[in-house]
């Protein structure tokens, strides 16, 4: 029975390390979007992670999110914790400001709406 629990704190402890290991992080960037009244502000989080696979090694090619925020900094929407908007690829990340529409555009298809501030993401 001891050696049981043994393995299993083992196996924790080293799902834990991988998991730490293997999560992709993100960092802000130099590339914003201000709206055209200066009312929001959209920054661009770029995939940080050292380990990478395939074509996301390609700077122009990693993962990016956007986080809609106001002229004094508060975020007013930003993708969940498992949200499928965290996976734009960099090089798509745009800001259209469509004002009669009350959406800003962060890919082609994908946006946020500024009346309900929720974020729509082709998936």
């Amino acid at each position: 029975m001891k050696t049981l629990k043994k393995i299993v704190r083992i196996s924790l402890v080293v799902i834990g390390i991988f998991y730490v290991a293997l999560k992709p992080r993100f960092r802000a960037t130099e590339e914003t979007y201000p709206s055209p009244d200066g009312t929001y502000v959209l920054k661009v989080y770029v995939q940080t992670h050292m380990v990478s696979f395939g074509l996301r090694n390609d700077p122009g090619l990693r993962a990016a999110y956007v986080v809609l925020e106001d002229a004094n900094g508060n975020v007013l929407c930003k993708p969940g914790i498992f949200s499928s908007c965290k996976n734009a690829i960099i090089e798509d990340v745009w800001g259209n400001w469509e004002e009669e529409d009350r959406k800003v555009y962060y890919t082609k298809f994908s946006y946020i709406d500024l009346e309900t501030m929720e974020m729509h993401c082709l998936e």
